[in-house]
C-alpha cells in the first residue's frame, strides 16, 4: 500500500502542493500535519504505525520525517524495521532500490557527523562557561512541595517536647536529609545540632 505523509515547515506554508503530489503518486491514504510543530507530530506517528510489511511511505522530501538528519534516520530505521520503505517525491529516492540504499548510507554518515558536531559544540560551550566562571547544572532552589513542608520541618526541628531526630523528621516527611536542610535554610533556621542523626527525647 502507498501511504502518504505531508507536513508544513512554516506557519505560512501551503500543504496543498504536497498533498497533490502524493495523490499523483497513487497514495491511498495521506496523513498531514497542517500546523508547524517543533516537537509533537501525531500524524507522522500515525502514518508510521499504519505501515505494514511491503508498504511504502511517500513524503515530499526526507526532511519531512524529522527536525534534523538524526531524527530523519531514526524514523527511516523504524520504518525499515516494520518491513516498509520510504519514497521521496521531490528527491526521487526509493529506499527499496540499490541507489536508495546507497543514499541512506550517505545520510547515515551525515547524521553521524551532525551528532559529532553537536557534541563538540556542547563540550566547547561547557569549557567556555567554566573559563568564564559560570556555574553549570541545575539552578539552586527548592520545589513547591518543599516550600509547603518547610514550616512543618522547622517546627519539628525546633521542637523540644518531643524532640525529633533528623532521621525521624526525614522519615515523617518522606524527604532526604539534604531536602530537610534546604527546608530549614528556606525558613532561616540556624542548624545548630551536632550530627545528622541526633538523639530523641520523648
Amino acid at each position: 500500500m502507498k501511504i502518504g505523509y505531508a507536513r508544513v515547515s512554516t506557519a505560512t506554508q501551503n500543504i496543498d502542493m504536497q498533498i497533490e503530489a502524493l495523490q499523483k503518486e497513487g497514495c491511498e491514504i495521506i496523513y498531514s500535519e497542517k500546523k508547524s510543530a517543533f516537537s509533537k507530530r501525531p500524524e507522522l506517528d500515525n502514518a508510521i504505525k499504519s505501515l505494514r510489511p511491503g508498504d511504502t511511505l511517500y513524503v515530499w522530501a526526507f526532511d519531512r520525517l524529522g527536525r534534523n538528519m538524526l531524527e530523519v534516520m531514526s524514523n527511516v530505521k523504524v520504518i525499515h524495521d516494520k518491513g516498509a520503505n520510504v519514497y521521496s517525491v521531490a528527491q526521487k529516492i526509493d529506499t527499496d532500490t540499490q541507489v536508495g540504499k546507497m543514499m541512506l548510507v550517505n545520510f547515515s554518515l551525515f547524521a553521524e557527523m551532525e551528532a559529532i558536531l553537536r557534541r563538540e559544540r556542547a563540550q566547547a560551550g561547557i569549557a567556555s562557561a567554566r573559563e568564564q566562571g559560570r556555574l553549570l547544572g541545575r539552578a539552586k532552589g527548592i520545589t513547591s512541595r518543599t516550600k509547603k513542608i518547610a514550616p512543618l520541618a522547622k517546627q519539628m526541628y525546633e521542637s523540644e517536647n518531643p524532640r525529633y531526630s533528623v532521621r525521624q523528621i526525614c522519615e515523617h516527611l518522606n524527604i532526604s536529609t539534604r531536602t530537610l536542610y534546604k527546608c530549614l535554610e528556606h525558613e532561616n533556621v540556624e542548624k545548630s545540632r551536632g550530627g545528622l542523626e541526633g538523639s530523641v527525647l520523648v
